[in-house]
């Protein structure tokens, strides 16, 4: 009989409602070959990263282990920038998204736009402040704001907010949301 185990950092409702929860060491001491693992490793409180343990879904995979939600699903889905490279890949119309930080040249910023996290989701919005800026009155000031909350948390992405380019893929035109 096989085993589907959640492979999780934190015991969160929605983690525990799922199955059978097991940290990373544990689901590499525990699942064998035609276990199931589902990796649900969250973006670190600090926002700077992912939690330990996408060694342990590599290592998983490699022992025959089917694992859902792999380090290179978690790893892109949680990056702002890196599901911005995917989707642009993949051909799909994303906001115009671009990395803000000390040590790089400031791109382009043009209003309207919001500035956040690299990593996180809205459920954060409370760890780290969102700038949106929503005219070319306020753009003078937005190398700066941008800069500051760059050299304050780190990683920060600038993403337009508005009509995204024509050409979706239903042929509308879509909105970009602050994530």
């Amino acid at each position: 009989m096989s085993t589907f185990a959640v492979v999780a950092s934190r015991a969160t409702p929605t983690n525990t409602r799922l199955g059978v929860l097991l940290s990373p060491a544990q689901a590499v001491a525990r699942l064998r070959p035609r276990d199931v693992a589902l990796g649900r490793l969250d973006v670190l409180g600090s926002l700077d990263g992912i939690e330990p343990g996408l060694w342990a879904l590599d290592l998983l995979e490699r022992r025959g282990i089917a694992v859902l939600n792999s380090r290179d699903t978690l790893a892109t889905a949680h990056d702002k920038l890196a599901t911005a490279d995917a989707l642009a890949c993949a051909g799909i119309p994303h906001p115009p998204t671009a990395h803000v930080a000390p040590w790089l040249p400031l791109p382009r910023l043009e209003p309207p736009l919001v500035l956040k996290p690299r990593y996180g989701s809205r459920r954060r919005r409370q760890a780290a402040p969102f700038l949106c800026v929503a005219s070319r009155e306020r753009s003078g000031l937005l190398a700066h704001d941008a800069l500051a909350l760059a050299a304050r948390d780190g990683f920060v992405v600038s993403q337009h907010f508005g009509p995204l380019a024509a050409g979706a893929a239903d042929g509308r035109a879509g909105y970009a949301r602050a994530s």
